[in-house]
């Protein structure tokens, strides 16, 4: 009965706080409306009358008799006379009236409701074409002079006659609001008590199954809703508590019999764990004697590695002093080779011009020569890359890093060795850069090093077909840049070492088949990519060709206008990883 009741209180107090709503906003429009609607459709009506007093002195002016007195009087008389008619004129009721006071048509018998008179001091001063008295039961003035004829046309309409009106329409909304209220509320109460009582009813039969009462009576719902739903789900919940009930009884026989099996169990599995924790003894002084020997060989390990870090730091310190050391005699071996050349061939040759003998043994200097400032050279590079690989690993390395258009730095690399390809036209190389390419913010003088080794590298081991420079932008956002040929490729087990420092792929007699490079190239490009935090990856197939690929990071930002590269006289590094 309590959720009925709420059901019920809620309900009409929200039905009657509508009801108010409604009634309240319609009375405020209503008495805005009326009021307004009162006053247009007055000033409408006055323009009427107006228009129709307007036409008919037109006519005199057009007859030219509107001077004419007897014509004057003769066309106010028929105006007059159309005007009492109430043609065209629906609403309010109508005063004219001759300046200064004589009332020449009224509506209004004299003596009944106000006299328009009474009003006419104030209404011409008034501004508008309104007037309105201040006494109970006032009307609504709307006047208008025509100058012509010297007459006020008044049209007044009753204030008392809206609010009966109004009073009326109200009286009958309040009639049709406190039976729909009333109509509504019998109605929920109906439909309350067909859904509570139900739900009563099952509250009942739950306090039963609550108590073990299995066989309590539900409620007999004809409909087709959510309370019939509810009740035989209640129902099929019943007959399943009854059987989970029955079943419970028989498990808590079971289990009553399984009890005692289970307490010799118990008893058995005691014994067993006294055994298991004599194993356990034994086997903790084994993990004790085991744990120690293992912590002496970690200590051993950990030594022989502190070991080979200082002989490797000995190593590099080694061989980057012997760097340093040999760039110098290195520098005044080329200098002294490219000045005995040029002296050989400006002065010495063109006086063994008629000596044949001497003229052979001059160009097999120049030859020797050559060969002794190829090989400083390569040297040289050797060095420089030995030098370049330690810096970088030893963080002394000095990084000019700003925004570069990433596809003149690629294009400089290729430029740089396309003399290599005019050499072997077997070869064709191939170069695709889009131009809207993102920004990188890196050293260009340090990409170009990593690009013009792959080229190098790529160049040195095809011996024909192409090899192929592209670039574009990955679905990650980075840049992929990748240097393809078609080369003679490598076996797979060889792509995770090639960019080991010194590491060279070689086949057959070496002494035939000797490494091209040094072995550092590839070294130093994986340290320069790393080192903005991209990856490089080869893939190989004996035959078949390679492809790297250099992955980096894009800046986000615009690159700056390019600069002219650093002039110098290091090269950029030599291919170090040689292939099949």
């Amino acid at each position: 009965m309590k959720i009925q009741l709420k059901i019920n209180v809620v309900s009409l107090g929200i039905l009657v706080t509508v009801a108010m709503a409604i009634s309240l906003a319609g009375v405020l429009t209503l008495e805005r409306l009326s009021a307004d609607l009162n006053r247009r459709l007055l000033s409408k009506e006055l323009d009427t009358v107006i228009a129709d007093v307007a036409a008919a002195h037109r006519v005199l002016v057009e007859s030219g008799v509107d001077k004419v007195p007897s014509y004057v009087r003769s066309a106010q008389e028929e105006t007059l006379a159309r005007l009492a008619e109430g043609k065209p004129r629906r609403l309010g009721n109508l005063t004219i009236v001759a300046l200064p006071r004589e009332v020449l048509m009224r509506d209004t018998p004299s003596g009944k409701g106000e006299d328009i008179l009474d009003h006419l001091p104030r209404v011409a001063q008034t501004d508008g074409v309104t007037a309105r008295a201040d006494t109970p039961g006032a009307n609504l003035h709307f006047f208008r002079v025509f100058p012509e004829w010297n007459w006020m046309v008044v049209l007044s309409a009753s204030t008392q006659e809206m609010r009966t009106l109004r009073t009326a329409f109200l009286r009958n909304a309040l009639i049709i609001l406190a039976v729909s209220l009333i109509a509504g509320g019998l109605i929920l109460v109906a439909l309350t008590r067909s859904v509570v009582g139900p739900i009563q009813i099952l509250a009942k039969a739950a306090m039963g199954l609550s108590r073990g009462a299995f066989d309590a009576q539900l409620p007999t719902v004809k409909t087709n809703d959510e309370v019939a739903g509810l009740t035989d789900a209640f129902g099929v919940m019943r007959d399943s508590l009854a059987a989970a009930h029955f079943d419970l009884e028989c498990q808590t026989k079971e289990l009553l019999a399984a009890n005692a099996n289970l307490n010799q169990e118990v008893a058995e599995r005691k014994k067993a764990e006294k055994q298991l924790e004599e194993l356990n003894r034994d086997l903790e002084g084994l993990v004790e004697k085991r744990t120690r020997a293992l912590a002496r060989q970690a200590e051993e390990l950990a030594a022989a590695n502190r070991k080979l870090r200082e002989l490797d730091e000995l190593k590099s310190a080694f061989l980057t002093s012997v760097s340093h050391e040999l760039r110098t005699p290195l520098t005044s071996v080329l200098g002294f080779t490219k000045m005995i050349t040029k002296d050989v061939t400006r002065h010495l040759l063109p006086l063994l011009e008629n000596n044949g003998a001497l003229r052979d043994k001059g160009s097999r200097i120049l030859a020797n020569l050559a060969i002794i400032q190829h090989e400083g050279e390569r040297l040289t590079r050797m060095i420089n890359d030995f030098l370049d690989l330690a810096k970088i690993e030893s963080g002394r390395m000095e990084w000019s890093d700003r925004e570069i258009r990433i596809g003149e730095v690629l294009g400089r690399a290729a430029n740089a060795v396309r003399g290599m390809f005019a050499n072997t036209p077997e070869v064709k190389l191939v170069v695709d850069l889009p131009d809207d390419l993102p920004p990188l913010h890196v050293d260009p003088d340090r990409i170009e090093q990593v690009f013009l080794n792959l080229l190098n590298n790529a160049a040195k081991f095809t011996a024909r077909g192409s090899v192929a420079l592209s670039a574009a932008t990955n679905a990650s956002g980075q840049l992929e840049i990748r240097v393809a040929d078609t080369g003679e490729g490598m076996p797979p087990h060889e792509l995770d070492m090639i960019f080991d420092k010194f590491h060279q792929i070689a086949k057959g007699d070496t002494r035939t088949n000797k490494p091209k490079g040094t072995g550092l190239g590839l070294a130093i490009c994986r340290e320069i990519v790393s080192h903005y935090g991209g990856g490089i990856r080869a893939e190989s197939e004996p035959g078949k060709g390679s492809v790297f690929t250099v992955t980096l990071p894009v800046s986000g930002g615009r690159a700056e206008a390019p600069t002219p590269p650093k002039n110098t006289s290091r090269d950029h590094g030599t291919p170090g990883k040689g292939r099949p």
